[in-house]
């Protein structure tokens, strides 16, 4: 078909005219940009249809239909079924395998394309972005009416290609621009989001290191110190920037006895492992007590940037941990050490001793004499006043090397290290005693108090101080056996005398029960005519494996013990008992008397009168056969309570002997008070009576002393005719002693009392005693004379 030259003309108009409109698509959104492209392409070519594919991997293939016919058409879905039956051709075969012509041919085939002619033309879409990508596509175009030839028409389509491929490439160029830059910025925000963060943490973390309590620095590997927070300065006096400037400082202030513990702890100490407490001096002189903890610092790769190290001022817990400590180790009311510490020095000088043989020490024990009298008749506050100004003594006494320390109550222990000899402790010992008789001037009176003291001394066998701190007390209370106020140094038979007694004192406890304790009596007589006129009980203890135990081992541990309640209880009951076998026997038993001692602690007790009652009920014991035997100091500690006790005991017939009269203190005029019916001489005056015309001087004023108080007298101890003759001369009424017989078993006591003359000649001091005679008699109320046992 020729050319239409007006026509053609028109449409290059047309097509100069839309290059202009061209240039502004990229601008648009892509699907907006290819619409627009459809309508230029129809207008300029006079086209019904324009079809437009294009294959994008991020927008897919998408398909533009766009028909220009005037007259409405019957079936408003013809352009989507063009799209869909191209779809379903573009799925059916590969991209690359559908050339424009297939293309053509696969549009032209579908019935409802409405086209004059039924002619479609179509041209290649090639687009390149900038990005290096090659994307495809064509357009499709059905002229109305063919004014030009095909191939001005293909010509002029594939121009109409080029322009849309133009538009469509730099509207690729322009989304992608615009794509990145989002991207950009959203990645700019991000990061800057992240930095601000980051910023935001890393102000924050400062805020807290520069408010921070602790001291903090960070070093590296090399000892470098990169920070140090403000607190430092607080801490140790020193400003952050002198151990930035000088790290050696740091070494500087630090105590010399701490420097080497905490080197160990930053050299071997893995961080965050424990803590090291040491001491820093600040540049005014103080001291503080600080604890450091170590800590690996990493960052986010886990790359180690160095140590950080925090130290926070615990000087107020050291100084609550040191007085607590010294609380717990010293007595509060004197501040001496106590017993922990003391034990704990001396298990130094024993392992001291074991090192360095020159090294010698000792060990005192020391128990005031007395002091429950001034704690109960002058109150509490004034012991412990008493209580400190011993310790103030002791302290003065003792060198700067040695202890003093209070053990409990009236109980003081000294150890004396680095001694140059023995007789440097008993020097010290002896000064100790001798400051301590020196009376205490307290606000309104003066207080006397002496001290009994027990010594140790080294070399010594004993491997742990306990077993130190027993010998010297042991070897204490021998001293106090002897009379107070002195010292003894301890040997080990003072050891194994104690075990004995400790031992001893066991099988008491079970002696009553077992039935081993036993009765002796000694007879009484008249000294003119030999007259039998009672018996005095003897307690005896056989021990199963020890034989016969003397009174004057085991009565004295019975008072100590207490047990002296029950075996005086046992005592009288069988001394009653046995009486009143004898009176069942033997009619002239029941004129009789059975004397029987009363130790001091049975006299103290409130309910005495009712146990002797109780057993005189019991035994059936006739009161007036029954003689008391006390003491004048027993009585004599509470006279008023000792005199009506014995009144109420008078009342039911008992009878009371004063026994070892001269020996204690007693009034004359409580004396006369008493409800007493004689008194007995002790032994001692007695036995001297041959040897001493004092002692016969003493003896006759006795006896003169108790006739004016109409009291009978008994002298004890009587050995000899020579002894029964003077006693007779000074018209002393009765006596006891071995000239006239030794302690009878009840069976030998019984005997008497049928034929008293030939029984108590055959056990008189001719014949050999029954037992040992020992240092000392022992009776209920402890050693007295060797002639009663």
């Amino acid at each position: 078909m020729p050319t239409d030259t007006s026509y053609l003309a028109s449409v290059l108009s047309r097509l100069g005219y839309c290059s202009d409109t061209f240039a502004s698509l990229p601008l648009m959104s892509l699907d907006d940009l290819f619409e627009t492209s459809c309508d230029i392409v129809g207008s300029v070519l006079d086209c019904d249809l324009v079809l437009m594919h294009f294959d994008d991997k991020e927008c897919l293939s998408k398909t533009y239909v766009k028909r220009f016919d005037p007259a409405p058409l019957a079936d408003p879905s013809v352009d989507g079924d063009i799209a869909e039956h191209l779809s379903n051709r573009l799925r059916a075969h590969s991209r690359v395998d559908l050339d424009v012509e297939s293309i053509v041919q696969a549009v032209a085939a579908v019935p409802t394309t409405h086209t004059d002619g039924g002619r479609i033309r179509g041209a290649p879409l090639n687009v390149c972005s900038d990005d290096g990508r090659r994307h495809t596509g064509f357009i499709l175009a059905s002229p109305r009416t063919l004014k030009i030839d095909e191939a001005t028409f293909d010509m002029l389509l594939e121009i109409m290609s080029g322009l849309v491929a133009g538009a469509v490439s730099k509207c690729l160029t322009t989304v992608g621009l615009l794509r990145a830059n989002r991207q950009l910025a959203s990645e700019i925000t991000e990061r800057t989001k992240a930095e601000q963060a980051a910023q935001e943490s890393e102000d924050l973390r400062h805020i807290v290191a520069e408010h921070n309590l602790d001291w903090v620095y960070w070093k590296d590997h090399l000892g470098k110190v990169l920070y140090v927070n403000p607190a430092c300065e607080t801490i140790s006096g020193m400003t952050p920037q002198q151990f930035l400037n000088a790290p050696e400082a740091f070494e500087m202030c630090i105590h010399c006895d701490d420097i080497t513990n905490w080197r160990q702890y930053n050299k071997h100490t893995p961080t965050g492992c424990h803590a090291v407490d040491f001491r820093i001096f600040r540049p005014d002189g103080h001291m503080r007590w600080v604890c450091q903890t170590n800590c690996t610092i990493r960052d986010k790769d886990g790359q180690d940037l160095g140590i950080r190290c925090s130290l926070q001022d615990i000087t107020d817990r050291k100084i609550r941990e040191m007085r607590h400590e010294a609380e717990s180790l010293h007595d509060p009311l004197t501040g001496l050490a106590n017993r922990t510490l003391c034990l704990n020095r001396i298990a130094h000088s024993i392992q001291r001793a074991k090192r360095n043989e020159n090294y010698h020490y000792a060990v005192i024990f020391i128990d005031l004499d007395r002091f429950k009298v001034i704690n109960d008749c002058l109150g509490h506050a004034t012991g412990d006043i008493v209580l400190s100004e011993v310790a103030q003594r002791l302290l003065r006494c003792i060198r700067g090397v040695d202890t003093a320390a209070r053990i409990g109550g009236d109980e003081f222990m000294l150890l004396l290290e680095d001694l140059e000899s023995p007789r440097q402790a008993i020097q010290i010992v002896k000064r100790v005693r001798d400051i301590m008789r020196e009376p205490f001037r307290l606000s309104t009176r003066e207080v006397t108090v002496t001290a009994s003291l027990g010594i140790v001394l080294s070399p010594c066998t004993c491997e742990h101080p306990e077993d130190l701190m027993r010998n010297s007390n042991i070897a204490m209370h021998h001293a106090k056996n002897k009379g107070r106020n002195r010292f003894k140094v301890f040997t080990p038979k003072m050891f194994e005398r104690t075990i004995r007694r400790m031992s001893l004192e066991n099988d008491m406890r079970r002696a009553i029960f077992r039935e081993e304790y036993f009765l002796e009596f000694q007879p009484i007589v008249t000294l003119h005519d030999s007259r039998l006129t009672g018996f005095e009980a003897l307690v005896r203890w056989k021990h199963p494996d020890r034989g016969l135990v003397g009174p004057a081992e085991f009565i004295p541990m019975a008072e100590e013990s207490g047990l002296i309640i029950d075996l005086g209880h046992w005592v009288l009951e069988e001394a009653c008992r046995t009486m009143v076998a004898w009176q069942k026997t033997h009619p002239a038993a029941r004129n009789l008397t059975m004397s029987v001692n009363i130790s001091g602690k049975q006299f103290s007790q409130s309910d005495l009168v009712d146990c002797i009652k109780g057993v005189l009920k019991k035994t059936g014991m006739p009161a007036r056969n029954l003689k008391l035997e006390i003491t004048e100091t027993m009585i004599m500690q509470d006279a008023k309570s000792s005199i009506e006790k014995l009144n109420r005991l008078r009342k039911l017939g008992i009878t009371f002997s004063i026994d070892d009269f001269g020996t204690g203190y007693s009034s004359m005029s409580y004396l006369q008070q008493f409800p007493i019916e004689s008194l007995k001489i002790d032994f001692s005056f007695i036995r001297n009576m041959k040897t001493s015309q004092e002692n016969v001087e003493i003896v006759k004023i006795i006896i003169q002393l108790a006739h004016s108080l109409g009291l009978d007298v008994v002298a004890e101890g009587v050995e000899s005719e020579w002894h029964q003759a003077t006693l007779a001369k000074l018209r002393c009424e009765f006596g006891q002693g071995f000239y006239f017989a030794q302690p009878l078993s009840a069976y030998r006591a019984e005997q008497a009392i049928c034929a008293p003359q030939q029984a108590l000649a055959a056990h008189s001091i001719a014949q050999p005693p029954l037992l040992p005679v020992p240092a000392a008699r022992c009776d209920l109320r402890g050693p007295q004379s060797p002639k009663q046992v």
